[in-house]
């Protein structure tokens, strides 16, 4: 996908369907306490847009005074010079460390969300991603340590790295029924209890679950075991216990990083 520059910052009101433009190059999206979305074309061809932060930035981030805060609703469109545009993209590091937002509905038109785009944004304490959204970039919900309730894509083949890592209130998570990979160090320090790796399941990578204090049920419904980083476990609860399909347990306690569990249990 073609991507243009911050210079190509839009400049739209969404007001009543109206759109007024601004000398100051932002675009105000649906945005509860009144704080402004700033936006780029990624495609005038297909009339695509994403939501960005402010072009002068240079250090990715926002800064104090200026974050955004409350329960962000994201706009499925935006208007620009009397042409609509899909809001497609949230773009990486968009919100890092904004940790005054407590909320975000995104809508069915959005597809991928950037790298780290809301990464240490401690207040977000439960995220919805749309059936819509393909991917998801590395480190995306990193750092949120409010963040207890998370519902991913059903669309989402794979767990990008460290993308729930040190989520500590995140205890339970439903992962998507064709999720096939995971990531590094994807929810290393995160205080899950309970997680399903469902039958699609190939690889999970080196730490994906590494630290997670207090994971003691890892149930897996894929007949043949998955192949597995031999730490990706390392540092769970010592009683943690490994479920598998009925017939499954011999072939899961030869496996190799499955049979460092001391209790494999046919579900």
């Amino acid at each position: 996908m073609k991507r243009y520059t911050a210079s190509y910052l839009i400049i739209a009101m969404l007001l009543a369907g109206t759109c007024t433009t601004l000398s100051a190059q932002n675009a105000k999206g649906a945005v509860m306490d009144s704080n402004d979305l700033y936006y780029n074309i990624i495609n005038y061809t297909l009339h695509y847009a994403e939501v960005t932060y402010p072009g002068d930035m240079k250090a990715h981030h926002w800064e104090e005074q200026d974050q955004p805060s409350g329960h962000i609703v994201f706009p499925a469109t935006i208007v620009y010079k009397g042409k609509q545009y899909e809001v497609r993209e949230i773009a990486p590091w968009t919100f890092k460390g904004c940790d005054g937002i407590t909320g975000v509905d995104f809508q069915e038109t959005l597809r991928s969300i950037g790298f780290s785009a809301f990464a240490e944004c401690d207040n977000l304490t439960s995220v919805v991603i749309p059936a819509s959204v393909e991917q998801i970039g590395g480190c995306s919900f990193m750092g949120c340590r409010n963040l207890s309730s998370v519902t991913l894509s059903p669309k989402m083949t794979q767990v990008s790295d460290h993308l729930f890592a040190d989520c500590s209130a995140l205890q339970t998570i439903t992962l998507p029924p064709s999720l096939e990979y995971v990531g590094p160090s994807a929810f290393d320090k995160s205080g899950l209890v309970t997680v399903t790796l469902p039958a699609t399941m190939k690889f999970i990578a080196d730490k994906a679950f590494s630290r997670c204090e207090s994971l003691r049920r890892v149930e897996v419904l894929a007949v043949k075991p998955p192949q597995v980083a031999a730490n990706a476990f390392a540092g769970i609860a010592p009683d943690a216990v490994l479920y598998v399909p009925q017939g499954c347990r011999e072939a899961y306690s030869a496996a190799e990083g499955w049979n460092l569990f001391s209790q494999i249990e046919e579900m």
